[in-house]
């Protein structure tokens, strides 16, 4: 093994959060395929709480190693010049990713620059000062939704880390769509019409403002994706859109931390030719993290199932298994990527 463990568990942590390049994950592959302390170091490390030591640090043990690494100097000194090297090639991939240190925030005036620049038409803002939507003590800045009476709150926080760690129940201020982005909490205020003829008269526009919001908030701001998974059986098709992001930041310990949300929604649909489903059910089954479901009731005409969820996103799906029964029959099918 041409690598000190010492080296190569200093990594391990790096390696499981997937944020060292594919040359050095190879190292590291080929050093605990040989090395059985270090396949165990692995085996028994936690990416979620496992505490990464600041670079200074790393490298003032890096100089101080003793046994067979101190008396290898060449060794000592390829040690040395890989954590450099590592230091910068994470620093680049983290930009990428978004891992920053908890001085990247992002302001009300980056929101509602991201808003308008999608079609979301906003007034002059003015912060509010009614205690009731305080929310940790934290009042939030206030933009009137144009030719609505909706209005958009942007909570600004010290950090993504305090943000997380409010209680974000704010239900009680009215109908509300939530939505994180690094530091700021924004939320969505309905106003909603006192008759339902009225409601049914602004539904197509209210849909559309808040598509537009969600998109924005989770795709823009945050720096998200969206994918799409479909597939289809003899009389089944089904659709699930995920939009989401990870990011990566540093919290006030110097500790590497994931902030992750996901926003699914999707259908399955019959498209065969029977009259009406009996003894009807269906079974969704993600390969990794997503939401699993089952049930046996439909919507639309008794041919459809609609989905809506959201939560954590720390880890996407990239299959989801369906499993269909209905009349005494019964199809399975997988919705992939597209």
């Amino acid at each position: 093994m041409d690598h000190p463990c010492k080296a190569i568990q200093e990594l391990i942590p790096l390696y499981l959060k997937y944020e060292i390049s594919q040359e050095s994950r190879q190292i590291v592959e080929e050093h605990i395929s040989e090395c059985e302390e270090c396949s165990r170091f692995l085996d028994e490390c936690d990416p979620d709480t496992c505490e990464l030591s600041p670079w200074e640090e790393r490298l003032t043990k890096a100089a101080t190693i003793e046994g067979p690494v101190k008396r290898q100097k060449s060794n000592l000194v390829y040690y040395i010049t890989t954590i450099i090297l590592m230091a910068a090639v994470i620093g680049i991939i983290s930009y990428q990713m978004g891992l920053k240190h908890r001085t990247d925030l992002i302001s009300a005036k980056d929101a509602y620059g991201a808003l308008e620049s999608k079609g979301l038409e906003l007034s002059q803002k003015f912060e509010s000062s009614d205690p009731d939507l305080a929310i940790a003590g934290v009042l939030p800045i206030v933009y009137q939704v144009a030719d609505s009476k909706d209005s958009i709150l942007i909570y600004v926080f010290d950090s993504v880390g305090e943000r997380r760690g409010v209680n974000e129940n704010i239900g009680t201020i009215g109908p509300l769509v939530y939505r994180p982005a690094r530091n700021l909490l924004l939320a969505y205020q309905i106003t909603i019409p006192e008759t339902r003829e009225e409601y049914e008269s602004i539904k197509p526009a209210l849909e559309t403002r808040l598509e537009k919001y969600n998109n924005t908030v989770l795709v823009d701001l945050n720096q998200g994706q969206t994918v799409v998974l479909a597939g289809d059986s003899d009389n089944w098709q089904g659709e699930i859109t995920i939009s989401y992001y990870q990011y990566w930041y540093m919290n006030e310990k110097d500790v590497t931390c994931l902030d992750s949300y996901a926003w699914e929604k999707g259908f399955l649909r019959y498209t065969g030719t029977d009259p009406e489903l009996a003894n009807f059910s269906y079974e969704v089954s993600p390969n990794v993290g997503g939401w699993g479901r089952s049930g046996n009731i439909t919507s639309y005409h008794g041919r459809e199932i609609k989905f809506n969820e959201e939560g954590h996103g720390a880890f996407i799906p990239d299959i989801y298994h369906i499993r269909m029964r209905w009349n005494s029959q019964e199809e399975e099918f997988d919705l992939t990527v597209r």
